[in-house]
Protein backbone atom coordinates (compact mmCIF):
# COMPACT_ATOMS: atom_id res chain seq x y z
CA UNK A 1 0.00 0.00 0.00
CA UNK A 2 1.13 3.50 -0.82
CA UNK A 3 0.60 6.08 1.76
CA UNK A 4 -1.92 8.55 0.47
CA UNK A 5 -0.43 11.78 2.94
CA UNK A 6 3.02 11.41 0.78
CA UNK A 7 1.11 12.26 -2.08
CA UNK A 8 -0.85 14.62 -1.04
CA UNK A 9 1.93 17.08 0.26
CA UNK A 10 3.52 16.55 -3.43
CA UNK A 11 0.34 18.07 -4.53
CA UNK A 12 0.80 21.00 -2.22
CA UNK A 13 4.19 21.63 -3.09
CA UNK A 14 3.30 21.62 -6.68
CA UNK A 15 0.68 24.10 -6.42
CA UNK A 16 2.85 26.72 -4.76
CA UNK A 17 5.83 26.17 -6.67
CA UNK A 18 3.61 26.81 -9.82
CA UNK A 19 2.04 30.07 -7.79
CA UNK A 20 5.76 31.38 -6.92
CA UNK A 21 6.18 30.78 -10.81
CA UNK A 22 3.25 32.66 -11.81
CA UNK A 23 3.81 35.78 -9.60
CA UNK A 24 7.51 35.73 -11.45
CA UNK A 25 6.13 35.75 -14.95
CA UNK A 26 3.47 38.09 -13.84
CA UNK A 27 6.11 40.24 -12.21
CA UNK A 28 8.36 40.26 -15.16
CA UNK A 29 5.91 41.11 -17.67
CA UNK A 30 4.71 43.92 -15.48
CA UNK A 31 8.45 45.06 -15.76
CA UNK A 32 8.57 44.66 -18.98
CA UNK A 33 5.49 46.32 -20.05
CA UNK A 34 5.64 49.03 -17.73
CA UNK A 35 9.21 49.90 -19.02
CA UNK A 36 8.31 49.89 -22.38
CA UNK A 37 5.43 52.74 -21.92
CA UNK A 38 8.25 54.35 -19.73
CA UNK A 39 10.67 54.71 -22.46
CA UNK A 40 7.90 55.63 -25.37
CA UNK A 41 7.20 58.68 -23.07
CA UNK A 42 10.86 60.18 -23.69
CA UNK A 43 11.76 62.65 -26.00
CA UNK A 44 14.68 62.81 -28.01
CA UNK A 45 16.09 65.24 -25.76
CA UNK A 46 15.47 63.74 -22.40
CA UNK A 47 17.02 60.62 -23.90
CA UNK A 48 20.08 62.64 -24.64
CA UNK A 49 20.53 64.41 -21.01
CA UNK A 50 19.78 60.63 -18.90
CA UNK A 51 21.85 57.88 -18.93
CA UNK A 52 20.33 54.04 -19.29
CA UNK A 53 21.55 53.49 -15.89
CA UNK A 54 18.90 56.89 -14.80
CA UNK A 55 16.22 55.40 -16.62
CA UNK A 56 16.49 52.11 -15.64
CA UNK A 57 16.51 52.94 -11.95
CA UNK A 58 13.22 54.98 -12.76
CA UNK A 59 11.51 52.44 -14.25
CA UNK A 60 12.23 49.88 -11.91
CA UNK A 61 11.24 52.19 -8.76
CA UNK A 62 7.67 52.68 -10.63
CA UNK A 63 7.66 48.82 -11.51
CA UNK A 64 8.72 48.43 -7.35
CA UNK A 65 5.60 51.23 -5.93
CA UNK A 66 3.05 49.51 -8.30
CA UNK A 67 3.74 46.36 -7.15
CA UNK A 68 3.36 47.42 -3.87
CA UNK A 69 -0.23 48.95 -4.50
CA UNK A 70 -1.31 45.86 -5.88
CA UNK A 71 -0.18 44.17 -3.15
CA UNK A 72 -2.33 45.96 -0.51
CA UNK A 73 -4.93 46.89 -2.46
CA UNK A 74 -7.23 44.35 -1.67
CA UNK A 75 -7.01 46.04 1.78
CA UNK A 76 -9.20 48.72 0.34
CA UNK A 77 -12.28 46.10 1.14
CA UNK A 78 -10.69 43.97 3.25
CA UNK A 79 -10.23 46.11 6.48
CA UNK A 80 -13.55 48.13 6.83
CA UNK A 81 -15.65 44.55 6.02
CA UNK A 82 -13.28 42.64 8.99
CA UNK A 83 -14.09 46.29 11.39
CA UNK A 84 -17.86 45.79 10.63
CA UNK A 85 -18.18 41.95 11.54
CA UNK A 86 -15.96 42.40 14.64
CA UNK A 87 -18.13 45.08 16.22
CA UNK A 88 -21.31 43.14 14.89
CA UNK A 89 -19.82 40.04 16.87
CA UNK A 90 -18.30 42.29 19.69
CA UNK A 91 -21.83 44.26 20.38
CA UNK A 92 -23.61 40.56 20.45
CA UNK A 93 -21.61 39.76 23.21
CA UNK A 94 -20.98 42.72 25.48
CA UNK A 95 -23.44 45.57 23.73
CA UNK A 96 -22.74 49.19 24.35
CA UNK A 97 -19.24 49.19 25.60
CA UNK A 98 -17.83 48.46 21.92
CA UNK A 99 -18.89 51.82 20.92
CA UNK A 100 -15.83 53.03 23.73
CA UNK A 101 -13.65 51.09 21.67
CA UNK A 102 -14.70 51.81 18.12
CA UNK A 103 -14.58 55.23 19.37
CA UNK A 104 -10.67 54.99 20.55
CA UNK A 105 -10.09 53.34 17.19
CA UNK A 106 -11.82 56.35 15.48
CA UNK A 107 -9.71 58.69 17.08
CA UNK A 108 -6.38 57.04 16.88
CA UNK A 109 -6.97 56.52 12.93
CA UNK A 110 -7.33 59.74 12.97
CA UNK A 111 -4.17 60.80 14.82
CA UNK A 112 -2.02 58.66 12.17
CA UNK A 113 -3.86 60.42 9.55
CA UNK A 114 -2.19 63.75 11.24
CA UNK A 115 0.99 62.04 12.30
CA UNK A 116 1.22 60.93 8.74
CA UNK A 117 0.69 64.21 7.02
CA UNK A 118 3.33 65.67 9.42
CA UNK A 119 5.97 63.12 8.35
CA UNK A 120 5.41 63.51 4.42
CA UNK A 121 5.96 67.23 5.22
CA UNK A 122 9.00 66.99 6.94
CA UNK A 123 10.35 63.69 4.15
CA UNK A 124 9.50 66.64 1.65
CA UNK A 125 11.61 69.58 3.54
CA UNK A 126 14.72 66.68 4.38
CA UNK A 127 14.71 65.78 0.23
CA UNK A 128 14.60 69.33 -0.74
CA UNK A 129 17.58 70.29 1.69
CA UNK A 130 19.40 67.17 1.00
CA UNK A 131 19.03 68.23 -2.81
CA UNK A 132 20.25 71.92 -2.21
CA UNK A 133 23.55 70.93 -0.35
CA UNK A 134 24.59 67.84 -2.97
CA UNK A 135 24.75 71.02 -5.38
Amino acid sequence: MVNKDVFDNVHIFDIAHYYCFGLTVCSLVNGVTLSLFEALKLSNEARKTTTAGEIVNLMSIDVHRLQEVIGFLWMVWSSPLQILVAIYLLWTILGAPVLAGFGIMVVLLLANIVIAGVTKKLQVCSTVLFIRSAN
